[in-house]
């Protein structure tokens, strides 16, 4: 084969090639690798939004060394499960005359559904969130490995977050032994009267959990991760 045709098959192959790979490597829209900010002109760095109907969660890691992180999220909704006559609620309130009926027979006592938590709005506490099952996956896993300078994006539609917040520990331990627990954030109020609240993210804002070194990097062995939260105008 002269050297001409051999140029153009090369040409043609790795042109070929390209495509495939870049779709082999692009993560599903909904969990893309970026980082959500713009600088103005004044050189400071703001959040951008997110798509409208949608909370945005990133995670970011400005560490020296890998971390792993773990998000947590609850949708703000808890209804009264009844179990042989018994009504149970996840995030019960402490019993009060209002809601407990007059010759109620509970073994358990009576319990009452917290604010908000038929409308979506009942807000957690931190112990609340941070519990297994409010784990919310990272691009379909229980937590993800940030290498330094990466970060991570979920979308979360609005009706399905409440309240949220994200653990951070060195790699195998988010989940067991996190160093650094942020949270509880919160989604703002959507029901009537709808509010938002400082430090609450909107429907269609971005909330933005930054790792970082407490002691500034000065040594990677012994690293103390901690987060700093900031949201979307």
């Amino acid at each position: 084969m002269s050297a001409r045709r051999y140029l153009i098959v090369l040409l043609i192959v790795g042109a070929g090639l390209v495509p495939v790979l870049t779709g082999a490597s692009c993560p599903p829209p909904s969990n893309v690798l970026f980082f959500p900010t713009q600088t103005n002109t004044q050189g400071t760095r703001t959040l951008t939004d997110c798509n409208p109907g949608f909370v945005c969660v990133s995670i970011v890691n400005q560490a020296c060394v890998p971390c792993e992180v773990a998000l947590y999220t609850q949708n703000g909704y808890d209804f009264c499960v009844v179990v042989n006559g018994v009504c149970t609620y996840q995030y019960p309130d402490p019993p009060q005359p209002s809601c407990c009926p007059v010759g109620l027979a509970n073994p358990n006592g009576c319990v009452c559904q917290r604010a908000g938590a038929n409308i979506g709005e009942m807000l957690l506490t931190r112990p609340e969130i941070f519990r297994a099952q409010n784990i919310h996956p990272i691009q379909g896993l229980q937590t993800q490995v940030l290498q330094p300078g990466a970060a991570v994006l979920e979308r979360i539609q609005c009706g399905d977050v409440k309240t949220l917040g994200v653990a951070v520990g060195t790699v195998g331990n988010a989940l067991t032994t996190p160093q650094f627990q942020e949270g509880p954030k919160y989604r703002e109020r959507l029901a009537a009267p709808a509010v938002r609240l400082p430090g609450e993210v909107r429907c269609g804002g971005t909330i933005e959990f930054l790792v970082y070194d407490i002691s500034r990097c000065a040594d990677p062995v012994l690293s103390q991760f901690a987060i700093s939260t900031s949201v979307s105008p």
